[in-house]
């Protein structure tokens, strides 16, 4: 049969205090076990809340490069920090998914909302159909009223808006009060680095 030697110099105080943390450390296993499980489903949470933000980006990408190649205008406004809708004028707000035929019908020539604006904000589309502050920069002649517009929401905020050309069919970006054209094919990595 097994025995346990204590050591003769240790004394009452010792003692106690090693029965205390035994019987923390005893006690605090289920909290400890809870305790990692939040931190493997915390990381979890993190690698499937990026998961989500690429599949919104290249639905984003996808609606655009479309909406480029039918020459279909659009502005297309990703909130960051600054509420967009403090700067806006009209607009219904929405509460939808950021689908790519969704955006594309809200563009239609025929629906109410298409000379608008849309507003995504986290991961949901919140605005359609709002008006922004047009801007008076000197900017390229080639550029219309909605590049204007989206240049105005870039000088009032920090969003990224994408601006396609019924003209030209072309995609630019306004950011930090610029405007300037971007390809298809760059637009992903360009959102991706800003917002992933």
């Amino acid at each position: 049969m097994g025995q346990i030697y204590l050591n003769s110099d240790l004394t009452n105080k010792d003692l106690l205090l090693i029965l205390i943390i035994s019987f923390l450390a005893i006690g605090s296993l289920p909290y400890i076990g809870k305790y990692i499980t939040w931190i493997l489903s915390t990381n979890k949470f993190k690698k499937n809340k990026t998961e989500i933000k690429k599949t919104i980006l290249r639905n984003i990408c996808t609606v655009s490069e479309s909406l480029a190649k039918s020459k279909t205008g659009a502005i297309i406004t990703i909130e960051r920090k600054i509420p967009v809708k403090n700067f806006v004028n009209a607009g219904e707000e929405i509460n939808a998914d950021v689908s790519p035929a969704l955006i594309e019908s809200i563009f239609q020539i025929k629906s109410p909302l298409h000379d608008g604006a849309i507003v995504i904000s986290g991961n949901r589309i919140t605005l359609a159909g709002t008006y922004y502050r047009v801007s008076t920069k000197k900017i390229a002649s080639y550029y219309g009223t909605r590049h204007r517009a989206s240049l105005g929401i870039s000088e009032d905020t920090d969003a990224i808006t994408i601006v396609i050309s019924e003209e030209r069919g072309k995609i630019s970006i306004a950011r930090n009060n610029n405007i300037k054209p971007i390809n298809r094919t760059d637009l992903y990595a360009y959102l991706e680095y800003i917002f992933i």
